[in-house]
């Protein structure tokens, strides 16, 4: 969500959506979430799920914010 600017940087700097970096996250994310399968609890399984899900939602709204 950083790399999104949908949440301010712990530094205090302006954030700016960088989306490379952005997709860069979700698919880091996305890999740790194919690696551990089967290893998390339902829980954590539940939390990944609806992170990446959120986070891939949030990335598809700004390429489209930034399309217009």
């Amino acid at each position: 969500m950083l790399h999104l600017g949908k949440v301010p940087d712990p530094t205090g700097a302006p954030t700016q959506p960088n989306m490379a970096m952005a997709r860069q996250s979700i698919d880091m994310l996305s890999m740790l979430k194919e690696k551990t399968e089967g290893n998390l609890t339902p829980d954590e399984a539940q939390l990944m799920a609806r992170l990446l899900h959120d986070v891939r939602m949030a990335w598809v709204q700004e390429q489209r914010d930034g399309a217009s």
